[in-house]
């Protein structure tokens, strides 16, 4: 039986195609003789079943907008990636110093003095020895916490942020210096030229500006008081 032509309208197109065994074609005549009777010239606007559809892809314009977009993207949510990481150590840092000053007050109660070995301390963490620096050790993870300091206290330091020095003073033996809290407590030092450094001690010491300022020319400070 003899197929029966169908005119319908294309949304595609925008004007009158017929329906063959071929598939949907735009006006203009001509005898096919696969199907052996008259159908319609130009190109198909529907691909053949199995057929593949070419697509266009995207303008040199429009790859610009999208790397424009992740540039600025990326120049926003790094800093604040860097700052949380960064909190974070100095976090960690903070804990580690925190638990040794406990231990040294426990220390202190019992012997009536503070101590350089760590094997008498309380702590929950180990390390090892740093060379050249007694009461020194190394923690895993980059942090470095030495007892041998004077006055009365201990330093925290973190190979990754090298800016950046904890000091914890204890509570006895240190009544007489302008630097140290009543009573004791740690204190963040931020080097003055390391931006980076200060904004992180004044996060986790909540403070807006330093409480004061130590070292020498080239070598000073911000001291932030927790």
């Amino acid at each position: 039986m003899k197929e029966e032509n169908v005119v319908l309208s294309s949304p595609l197109a925008g004007e009158d195609v017929r329906r063959t065994g071929e598939g949907y074609i735009k006006e203009n005549t001509y005898l096919n003789p696969l199907i052996g009777f008259e159908c319609y010239r130009t190109q198909n606007h529907f691909p053949r079943q199995g057929g593949s559809q070419t697509t266009s892809g995207f303008t040199l314009i429009e790859l610009l907008v999208v790397v424009l977009i992740i540039g600025i993207l990326a120049a926003v949510a790094l800093p604040q990636y860097k700052m949380a990481v960064d909190k974070a150590r100095l976090s960690r840092m903070i804990t580690m110093v925190q638990s040794v000053v406990k231990a040294e007050e426990s220390y202190y109660l019992a012997n009536n003095e503070y101590t350089t070995d760590w094997d008498s301390l309380a702590v929950s963490f180990t390390g090892t020895p740093v060379a050249g620096r007694g009461g020194a050790i190394s923690v895993p993870g980059g942090w470095i916490l030495d007892l041998n300091v004077n006055p009365k206290g201990m330093v925290a330091e973190d190979e990754k942020l090298p800016d950046i020095v904890l000091y914890a003073f204890y509570v006895h033996g240190n009544e007489n210096l302008q630097q140290a809290p009543a009573g004791g407590g740690i204190s963040c030092y931020a080097k003055q030229s390391n931006t980076h450094a200060n904004k992180l001690c004044k996060n986790v010491t909540h403070k807006t500006t330093r409480d004061s300022a130590s070292g020498t020319a080239g070598n000073s400070y911000d001291v932030y008081k927790f």
